[in-house]
């Protein structure tokens, strides 16, 4: 599980926000991806958002595909708190990124 901030053009108006770490108004983009680099769900929202936040949606759109055989989501440190919490209900495990 990762985002990623996407730079808009002017014409754009949809989904707007200032990235607090890095100064521009960009969308940022969160998504899942299998072990193997296939995408699971993507979504894209406006980048003042907490990724931990925006990423709670995208756990129930996975689980609704793959049910109980998800054990684990990677995620960076990002992910932690609001997040965590929500994986806790649904027991799976928050682990860092893969070495």
């Amino acid at each position: 599980m990762d985002s990623q901030s996407v730079k808009l053009s002017p014409m754009i108006d949809n989904y707007r926000g200032t990235d607090p770490y890095k100064c521009v108004i960009v969308r940022k983009r969160t998504f899942i991806v299998d072990t193997q680099g296939r995408l699971w769900v993507a979504d894209v929202d406006a980048a003042n958002q907490a990724d931990g936040t925006l990423a709670k949606q995208l756990v129930v759109a996975v689980l609704w595909r793959v049910g109980d055989r998800l054990e684990k989501i990677f995620g960076d440190q990002t992910y932690i708190g609001v997040f965590a919490g929500e994986l806790a209900k649904w027991s799976i495990e928050r682990s860092g990124a893969p070495v």
